[in-house]
């Protein structure tokens, strides 16, 4: 009762260790099934033995003594699962209750532990932190399939009265719903609402789930691992863990002898680089994908990333970034051609725009648009091949974007120019909107990474912030009422933006967005210059739509 039921022998014999691990996987099962009727109770374990044992066996010498006398008091010794089962739930039952979850090709281990009102009650995922980044954003919410129809039913039945009512009784509808759902990574919310609105006509909103107060043991515990398996943290708030161990590259957290990564790179004398890399962490293969990025002025190096959308846009700036190292006379020849007339030179000090900076923006972002559509080079024969063919077009290319470039200088010197005219208290709200509009337009980053046929737009932009400018004062409210249409739609960009890192650069939804805003100040405060794409308040909110699923679908 006291040695060999709970295992308190300090070397114990072969069958006391199986035994126990016999029990500690009923105890599991039943940590996973929650529910504490599967192990048989101490005092049939105390009968299994006594009734075994030898008589003359009282101590650890003496079943040592008899355990080496008679070979067939091993096997009798040891406990068979139905030994310790008062039920057997049978194989379907733990097929619902798995011990790791499946996502694109990692495995996830999974922990149970039925405690109700205990920090780990319910489920536990165990993530490394190098695959943090990557984890399902949704998956989790799907739990394991041997508690999603309890899930199902809590979320219901706490649905608010009007809506309870039609669905009835809960344990039939999460039946049916369920027979056309599999776990995805999907807002479980919108999955259901979508089911209950085609099968029952019943329309279910967020904002009605989010009134749904659940167990705690219903959203799955996230338990983040370093390297080597120990705990760095835990929590059901995933995007929350996320946030705290938000990493830009796997090599932070993975030991791995066979790094790529490399620093001030200078010419392409590395190789090969792939387009994935694998290693280790906590025992889950770790894919991380290696691009050659710009990290700062002048320096380059090789990093292994998350994502393969930032991998690709950061390689591509890379390349463009070594391609302008290696000729840095043709670099300087760009430079002491653009805007040195004195026309120009005085139309950015009337701008304020810094001629310097946006002829850097200018002369590498060149190199970047003529990667449009190029295979990006992942060994040296490829990035010979295409450094070659852009040195020849890059001159003609930049100094062809010059005069449209040169035009929006002037037509914002203009601008600035109409606004001194102005008391500096006048038009608080239109004069922060231009400077926002003036920034996002000429930082250097935008410069780097618009495209050409956006980036020829620029002297129809800045023309009508002049024309909206020089009608100021005689628009009255004019313009604060298409200032109130615009703002809303730049908010939701910017909200965007700073929960998704480069999400403009990355998202070809959100690209189009935030240049279909631009048309959309020309059609608000100067709709005489016309634009190049239909654009309205409406047409923003559809574009948005398309945004709101990419980001979805390629969460981070």
């Amino acid at each position: 009762r006291d040695g060999l039921v709970p295992g308190h022998i300090n070397r114990p014999p072969t069958f006391l260790k199986r035994n126990l691990s016999v029990i500690r996987e009923v105890t599991e099962l039943e940590s996973r099934t929650r529910r504490k009727d599967l192990l048989v109770d101490e005092e049939s374990l105390v009968r299994f033995y006594d009734e075994r044992l030898p008589p003359t066996v009282v101590d650890m010498v003496s079943l040592d003594q008899s355990l080496r006398a008679d070979e067939a008091l091993e096997p009798l010794l040891a406990l068979e699962r139905k030994h310790v089962l008062v039920r057997d739930p049978g194989g379907e039952v733990e097929s619902q209750f798995p011990k790791k979850l499946s996502w694109q090709d990692v495995d996830y281990r999974l922990h149970y532990q039925f405690e109700p009102g205990g920090n780990r009650d319910g489920v536990s995922v165990i993530v490394p932190r190098a695959l943090l980044n990557r984890v399902p954003r949704y998956r989790f919410e799907w739990l394991v399939p041997g508690m999603l129809r309890d899930k199902c039913i809590a979320l219901i039945r706490g649905l608010p009265k009007q809506l309870r009512k039609q669905l009835v009784p809960a344990p039939d509808v999460v039946d049916q719903v369920l027979e056309s759902l599999a776990p995805a990574d999907e807002p479980l919310f919108l999955a259901l609402s979508r089911e209950i609105k085609r099968q029952r006509g019943v329309q279910v909103s967020q904002s009605d789930w989010q009134q749904v107060a659940i167990e705690p043991f219903y959203l799955m515990n996230i338990q983040v691992v370093d390297d080597r398996g120990k705990r760095l943290a835990e929590g059901r708030d995933l995007a929350a863990l996320i946030t705290e161990f938000r990493t830009e590259s796997s090599v932070d957290v993975v030991a791995t002898k066979n790094t790529l990564e490399r620093v001030n790179v200078t010419r392409w004398n590395f190789g090969e680089l792939p387009e994935q890399w694998q290693g280790k962490s906590a025992g889950a293969t770790v894919v991380a994908y290696p691009a050659l990025i710009p990290e700062a002025p002048g320096q380059l190096s090789i990093r292994l990333l998350d994502y393969p959308a930032e991998a690709a846009r950061q390689h591509r700036l890379g390349t463009a970034q070594l391609i302008y190292q290696g000729d840095l006379k043709t670099a300087k020849y760009l430079k002491k051609q653009l805007f040195r007339d004195n026309a120009s030179m005085l139309s950015f000090a009337g701008a304020q725009i810094d001629r310097d900076t946006l002829i850097d923006g200018l002369v590498v972002g060149g190199l970047w648009q003529l990667l449009e559509g190029e295979v990006l080079p992942r060994d040296e024969v490829a990035f010979k091949g295409i450094e070659r063919r852009l040195l020849g077009e890059w001159v003609p290319h930049v100094m062809n974007l010059a005069p449209q470039i040169g035009s929006a200088i002037h037509s914002l010197a203009d601008a600035r120019k109409l606004l001194s005219k102005y008391d500096a208290n006048l038009f608080p709200e239109a004069r922060a909107d231009i400077e926002t509009q003036i920034s996002g337009l000429f930082s250097t980053e935008t410069l780097a990474e618009t495209p050409h046929n956006w980036l020829s737009q620029y002297a129809r932009f800045c023309k009508a912030i002049a024309h909206r400018v020089e009608r100021l004062a005689a628009q009255g409210g004019k313009d604060d009422k298409s200032l109130a249409m615009l703002q809303p739609q730049c908010q939701r960009l910017q909200a965007a933006e700073s929960r998704y890192p480069n999400l403009c650069a990355l998202s070809p939804p959100a690209s189009q967005f935030r240049w279909m805003l631009e048309e959309f100040r020309v059609s608000l405060f100067a709709q005489q210059l016309g634009t190049k794409l239909p654009v309205s308040a409406k047409r923003l909110d559809q574009q948005w739509q398309l945004v709101d699923v990419w980001m979805t679908e390629n969460p981070r």
